[in-house]
């Protein structure tokens, strides 16, 4: 049996809180072979794409901590098996920021 890369994740999707952004996806289709046993995700800053999370287990979920509310913020994610990395996923875009406070409350 020929082992080989995973297939990017898919279905990449973030949801903005105070400072951060919790992240999910789907699993690749394929996994060359191997079992998938971690996820790396990467965000972009200036000089690129910087890996912001590394190790963060199997689970398809993470969240990125620390960051500036109002400021957008871009992420993809790569699945890691034995034999590597593979391809990334499509990168999306979130603004972290506190939650909007609710309106017209009435007693």
């Amino acid at each position: 049996m020929v082992v080989g890369q995973p297939d990017q994740p898919t279905g990449l999707t973030g949801v903005a809180g105070d400072g951060r952004v919790d992240l999910s996806w789907m699993a690749p289709m394929g996994d060359g072979g191997s079992p998938i046993v971690d996820y790396v995700v990467e965000r972009l800053v200036d000089a690129g794409w910087e890996l912001v999370l590394d190790g963060t287990s199997a689970v398809p979920t993470a969240s990125v901590e620390g960051l500036a509310n109002g400021a957008l913020e871009s992420f993809r994610v790569a699945a890691v098996t034995i034999v590597g990395r593979g391809p990334v996923s499509t990168a999306i875009s979130v603004t972290p920021g506190r939650p909007t406070p609710p309106t017209d409350l009435r007693a």
